[in-house]
């Protein structure tokens, strides 16, 4: 309510003066938001819009008559009616709409969002001939537990597309060939969100390309997050998220890992000289995998600014070989030849050996490093290792010191890691060691920053 408050403040102009007021009553775009928590008001602010696009916007989670009955008074005037952001309880979403079937000539923006609880929700079905099948404006649709048929004429030249459903349902989901279909009638699409709405099979359907893609967001089933990458054709450098759910019988993070890689050796492939992934985060717990990376960094960012995120997860925290499964998803995105950043976060006993050592040799152009959560101790145990051999893999070489080290005693795996960078006197770094609370400094240009504990 708040929200619709301070889009009426501007109303108090109306009060100094009667000039002030003139001006306001005559400039139909102050009254194009009618606020539905003012029913009253609503029938006034819409003749005061006169002929201007109308905003409607409207959250209902119960079944207020005077609300219900402000809403249908701006939707007899439909055919004027710009964005439409609706956001109710499935029982109420009839009475909202007692017909469906008004054309929206002007319509830009359609969002329609069910509020229903999460043990009552089910799938608003619209039908297929929904505003009359005719928005020939619409360029953004959202749709949260609503579903359109596949086959609406609604679902055309959009730019953005973004399809949630919190509780998948089989019969609802569309196959490879309507998929392909509706996305190739969208070539100017931008953005696009699929989460529980993903082809429940494989198909050797052509690609269908959409060259002005800028985000994707797939969501769901694991095979279904691959059919879609399989599917559509997109510049590399678009923002990617890729959230899959492993199925809850499965132990093994590297069955799953398979079905994305030849399509991430694509992407990766896609990206051009001057595009490197210069910022990457791993991260893993009991049932979680994610690893995110960033194009041509030059410090840290948020995720906002991520090109490609993975996440896999499994409801039953029994995944058994995530580290490995990780190894196999850098390789795909390999080379990390110019990966700067890195960050570790990860729990106690995560780490295969193994796998650090066979990724050791990649990063060797790091200059900040995290390591976060109990694999702390087991990360750098590792790299110590890694020293000590006979091979003697550089790990992390630009990490470079120009002096004697100050440690507190933090551990033999911390201590002889950083006593191996203490022979690099190349060039001046700076260091920031922080566990437990002790902390040890050096004056240089870089720092690698080692966080353990949840501190930092």
């Amino acid at each position: 309510m708040a929200y619709h408050w301070r889009t009426l403040a501007w109303i108090r102009v109306s009060h100094i003066c009667r000039h002030w007021r003139n001006v306001a009553l005559g400039c139909p775009a102050l009254w194009s938001h009618p606020n539905f928590f003012m029913s009253d008001s609503v029938p006034e602010m819409l003749l005061r819009s006169k002929s201007a696009p109308l905003t409607i916007r409207l959250a209902l989670n119960y079944g207020a008559s005077k609300v219900i009955e402000a809403f249908h008074t701006s939707l007899e005037h439909v055919a004027r009616i710009r964005e439409l952001s609706l956001a109710t309880a499935g029982h109420n979403f009839e009475r909202l709409f007692p017909r469906t079937d008004q054309a929206a000539p002007h319509l830009h923006k359609l969002i329609l969002n069910n509020l229903s609880g999460q043990s009552l929700r089910e799938i608003i079905i619209l039908p297929e001939d929904f505003l009359d099948g005719n928005a020939p404006c619409l360029s953004h649709l959202e749709l949260k537990d609503f579903h359109l048929p596949w086959s609406s004429p609604l679902l055309k030249n959009l730019t953005t597309l973004k399809l949630t459903c919190l509780n998948s349902q089989t019969t609802l989901l569309p196959t490879s060939e309507q998929l392909v279909e509706v996305l190739g009638r969208m070539p100017g699409l931008e953005t696009l969100e699929l989460k529980n709405f993903l082809p429940s099979s494989s198909s050797s359907l052509s690609e269908v390309t959409l060259p002005r893609l800028q985000d994707v967001l797939l969501g769901g089933d694991v095979a279904g997050c691959a059919n879609v990458l399989n599917l559509i054709s997109f510049p590399s450098t678009a923002r990617m998220g890729f959230e899959g759910m492993v199925d809850r019988h499965a132990t093994s993070a590297l069955d799953m890992a398979p079905l994305f890689l030849p399509t991430l050796s694509k992407i990766r492939r896609g990206l051009c000289e001057d595009d490197v992934i210069s910022s990457l985060s791993i991260s893993f717990n009991l049932a979680d995998i994610t690893i995110r990376s960033v194009l041509n960094a030059i410090s840290d960012q948020s995720e906002q600014d991520s090109w490609l995120t993975i996440s896999l997860r499994h409801p039953a925290n029994v995944f058994s070989d995530k580290s490995e499964a990780v190894g196999r998803f850098l390789e795909a995105l390999a080379p990390l030849t110019q990966v700067s950043i890195l960050q570790v976060h990860a729990s106690e006993g995560t780490w295969a050996p193994q796998t650090l050592e066979a990724l050791a040799a990649t990063f060797d152009s790091v200059h900040t490093l995290r390591v976060e959560g109990g694999c702390s101790v087991d990360f750098l145990q590792t790299m110590s290792i890694l020293q000590d051999n006979d091979t003697r893999v550089s790990v992390f070489p630009v990490l470079e010191s120009d002096g004697e080290w100050e440690t507190a005693p933090l551990g033999p795996g911390l201590n002889a890691f950083l006593g191996y960078h203490s022979w690099a006197r190349a060039r001046r770094r700076r260091y920031a060691v922080k566990t437990g609370g002790v902390r040890a400094r050096r004056s240089s240009a870089r720092r690698c920053a080692v966080k353990t504990g949840g501190e930092r």
